[in-house]
């Protein structure tokens, strides 16, 4: 019943016991068996049987809710802290970079750029997380452009390193 012809759980079936409820108890020992088997679907087989709400589903939930309150603590120092910290010092490192140029523009203004776009992401990534947004849609322009122009940035700053011939 949980599972299809191919041996995967089916999501809506899990849904579909939950929103049950107390008259979906008979399922309780499969949806526990589900959670140890499939890891992938353990968060809905939990919502499941927590609706259920039998003794037998509330303590095979129970340990699944304090795992998931540690990741969410853990993964929040990680998001609150590392994450500026380390887009502050991609910033700094690209900024350092534009000091060492040794005085040609050339090898100067692509790290310089780089800095600038890493240091306005970091403040604005740290405005972010200091207000608590949740839903981060202007990461999707962001990124790509981040990632786009550290590439186009490193890859003038190694060209301006070959050694290219002066016409006369």
């Amino acid at each position: 019943m949980l599972y299809d012809e191919e041996g995967y759980p089916q999501v809506n079936i899990i849904e579909t016991l939950g929103a049950i409820g107390p008259g979906a108890k008979d399922a309780v020992p499969a949806l526990i068996e589900l959670r140890k088997k499939f890891r992938g679907y353990s968060s809905d087989a939990a919502k499941a049987l927590e609706k259920i709400g039998s003794p037998e589903a509330l303590t095979a939930t129970r340990v699944f809710r304090l795992r998931e309150a540690l990741n969410r603590r853990v993964y929040s120092v990680g998001e609150r802290f590392i994450l500026p910290s380390r887009d502050w010092l991609i910033g700094f490192v690209f900024a350092a970079l534009a000091g060492l140029g040794g005085g040609r523009r050339l090898r100067q203004l692509p790290m310089a750029g780089l800095a600038v776009l890493w240091l306005l992401f970091a403040t604005w990534n740290t405005y972010c997380f200091v207000m608590r947004y949740k839903i981060r849609i202007d990461l999707l322009l962001l990124m790509p452009l981040l990632f786009y122009g550290t590439i186009l940035g490193l890859l003038v700053w190694g060209i301006s390193f070959l050694p290219l011939r002066r016409r006369p």
